[in-house]
């Protein structure tokens, strides 16, 4: 996939799909990120046409805009995306959080809010970084 990390680096991983009509948004996106959030490394694909030949892009938010002709991405980790066995001593919540780190999850909601920044045009801002805490009690 292009974009794809070095197996030794660090830091959290995603993946970014954007149907044709999604694929200025998809490089926004990227971009954003890239500028925005140096630790989130992404790989991302673009699909043909409204994606109905990905099957396995077929659930989600995103695919109801897609089938509209709406802009939208799909940007997961891809842990939700196959069937994993949740142990008995885990909540669903729980099971989520071990394998989709909460520092994967907070630089996705950094690089979506850089996103939505860029494309609105926001010329000044102030950026502030809260400490994320990644444990489950």
């Amino acid at each position: 996939l292009p974009g794809r990390p070095q197996q030794d680096s660090q830091g959290s991983f995603v993946f970014n799909f954007a149907n044709e009509r999604s694929y200025p948004l998809f490089q926004m996106f990227n971009q954003a990120a890239q500028e925005n959030v140096p630790g989130l490394q992404i790989s991302g694909l673009p699909v043909p046409g409204h994606g109905e030949d990905a099957y396995v892009l077929q659930s989600g938010d995103h695919a109801p805009f897609w089938y509209h002709h709406y802009p939208a991405l799909k940007v997961t980790t891809y842990m939700g995306m196959r069937p994993l066995p949740i142990p008995e001593d885990k909540t669903p919540s729980e099971a989520f959080l071990e394998l989709n780190s909460v520092v994967a999850i907070a630089d996705i909601v950094k690089a979506t809010i850089a996103t939505v920044a860029k494309g609105a045009q926001i010329m000044h801002c102030v950026r502030y970084e809260a400490p994320v805490v990644n444990e489950i009690n």
